[in-house]
């Protein structure tokens, strides 16, 4: 049920909620996006489809990160996340936690960042480096599966019946 102390949201609309806490200092900018995203069968093509979303996200996150640490920038430790946990629908969120109180600068910078990232791109550095990244990863999960304790394995056979995923190995953590 709505919350009455909130005016109505329409579906071509954002929701904004603000919250103060004087012991807190600084701000925080967090967008949320979620889509339908229908039940589809295990296959290559839908495996595919999600890894090509994650490398998307993780060069977003690093082009965050390095931007955060950029002295005019005005976020620091940004967060870059996409969810399937809630079935049937893929919710992508970003985070830009601030020291400042400046929430103009921060919304403007935070929508510059996401602007960049859609209209042009990334590049192929950006690109090759997502790529090692996951290629360590996969390479450090085939490496330490055969010590894998039993009782994770045990959560990981769980999660994928409950997702209605297939278990590949596991070194492959999804």
């Amino acid at each position: 049920e709505p919350d009455p102390l909130l005016p109505p949201v329409d579906d071509h609309q954002g929701m904004v909620r603000i919250f103060t806490d004087p012991g807190i200092v600084g701000i925080g900018l967090s967008l949320e996006h979620a889509v339908p995203d229908p039940e589809a069968p295990e296959t290559r093509a839908r495996r595919t489809r999600e890894l090509h979303t994650a490398l998307a996200f993780n060069m977003l996150q690093q082009r965050l990160n390095k931007m955060a640490l950029q002295r005019d920038t005005s976020f620091i430790a940004p967060q870059v996340n996409v969810s399937t946990n809630l079935q049937g629908w893929r919710v992508s969120s970003l985070s830009f936690p601030s020291k400042q109180l400046a929430w103009r600068l921060l919304t403007a910078d935070a929508e510059q960042a996401l602007r960049r990232a859609r209209t042009y791109g990334f590049t192929a550095s950006e690109l090759a480096e997502a790529k090692k990244a996951f290629r360590t990863y996969y390479e450090q999960g085939a490496r330490s599966a055969a010590t894998t304790p039993s009782d994770s394995l045990a959560t990981q056979l769980a999660v994928s019946i409950a997702n209605d995923n297939v278990f590949s190995s596991p070194g492959i953590i999804w």
